[in-house]
């Protein structure tokens, strides 16, 4: 005997049967969507306006649209009754106003969708080199000389020490001087320590060293594969290929902007590879990685 199906129901009008089937999502309509403060459970409505400064307000270019653009990378960001600083009320009794698009809609759910720091699966940090997109993976060693190898002390570890200090430093097919490939097609390997994460975002930190400028990764490939060991990860896929955000951030110990992924998917382990750096140098370097996603 069939099972019913539990997302439809049956109703009879007018000695007619009626198949009705409930919407994925409700739609919002357009011109319709208006950010509120200091306003209450049952009360009166409070128009917010736009602004970078003062109570009642928004932050310019991060209105409540943001919060129906599909786009986890832009957000609505509210002041409420806190015109400065950081205390315990900024936000509170903020919200927003919409209309939905569907006639006579029920609402019968709702989800908040927002991005955290990722935390990194302790033991699962590994260095690689020689390793490119789509390709085998292969495993850095740390040693203070030769071909494939990471300076000691200086492992991928640093990057998920939340020391900017600190950092990863790497020679990849370079076995001493400065050349244009040192540091090249080296990265790491990365499992997260949460279920079935998706990563969204990210961004890269310079080294502390005055004199490494030269060794900053500018462009990397990201991937993602369902495994939870470096060793079983065969199958990898492409999710971003382009710049670090690091191109024009000369500071040292400094966080570059954030790069979105433009498509997110849900993966277990990621890989991280540099594929151009600012200039010839002796190794690729850098301090911190930080990961976002939900």
């Amino acid at each position: 005997m069939l099972k019913p199906d539990p997302r439809r129901f049956f109703c009879k009008i007018c000695g007619l049967l009626q198949r009705i089937s409930l919407p994925s999502f409700l739609d919002v309509q357009p011109d319709t969507i208006y950010g509120v403060w200091k306003t209450f459970a049952g009360g009166i409505s409070t128009l917010a306006i736009e602004s970078n400064s003062g109570a009642g307000a928004y932050l310019v270019g991060q209105s409540p649209n943001k919060l129906f653009d599909g786009s986890l990378s832009t957000k609505y960001a509210s002041r409420g009754n806190s015109s400065s600083g950081i205390n315990a009320y900024a936000g509170l009794n903020t919200g927003f106003y919409m209309t939905i698009a569907q006639c006579q809609p029920v609402l019968i759910g709702f989800r908040f969708d927002s991005t955290s720091l990722f935390v990194v699966q302790s033991g699962s940090v590994q260095a690689l080199w020689n390793t490119v997109a789509g390709g085998a993976s292969t495993i850095a060693t740390e040693d203070s000389t030769g071909v494939g190898t990471y300076a000691i002390n200086q492992s991928p570890d640093n990057l998920f020490d939340n020391n900017t200090s600190t950092k990863y430093m790497s020679r990849g097919s370079s076995t001493s001087g400065t050349n244009v490939y040192a540091g090249l097609n080296t990265g790491f390997y990365v499992t997260i320590a949460q279920c079935q994460p998706t990563l969204v975002k990210f961004r890269f930190a310079t080294a502390a060293n005055a004199s490494s400028p030269n060794r900053d990764p500018t462009n990397i490939t990201v991937e993602g594969a369902n495994c939870d060991t470096l060793v079983n990860c065969t199958t990898w896929s492409i999710i971003y290929a382009g710049s670090t955000g690091l191109e024009n951030v000369l500071g040292r110990s400094t966080y570059g902007p954030f790069q979105n992924i433009s498509s997110p998917h849900t993966f277990t382990s990621y890989r991280f590879l540099v594929t151009a750096k600012r200039n010839t140098s002796d190794y690729v370097a850098y301090s911190e990685v930080e990961l976002y996603g939900y």
